[in-house]
């Protein structure tokens, strides 16, 4: 696991922990505090989904890019092949 996709989530479960500690501390009504606490994870559920598509997007463009860049050095490749068989073709006696 890399140590930004670590820290990312070790980010959002201090502050989802963070959220809890300080809505428990507060002096509100059990219900109140229930509701508030549920709006909180929802928020960060939104949040978690959000970073997890954009995450993705990056991902299938990233794909994309590296997809074209192979076609483009497999062309040039290709090429470059034909054109030595071509000299060692016209090379011979």
């Amino acid at each position: 696991m890399s140590e930004s996709r670590r820290f990312t989530e070790g980010l959002l479960i201090g502050g989802l922990l963070g959220v809890a500690a300080g809505l428990l501390l507060a002096p509100k009504p059990g219900e109140d505090m229930r509701k508030e606490i549920g709006l909180k994870v929802q928020e960060a559920v939104n949040k978690l989904d959000q970073a997890v598509q954009e995450g993705r997007d990056a991902i299938e463009i990233a794909i994309a890019k590296g997809k074209e860049v192979c076609n483009i050095e497999k062309e040039q490749t290709k090429a470059a092949f034909e054109e030595v068989i071509d000299k060692l073709e016209a090379e011979k006696p």
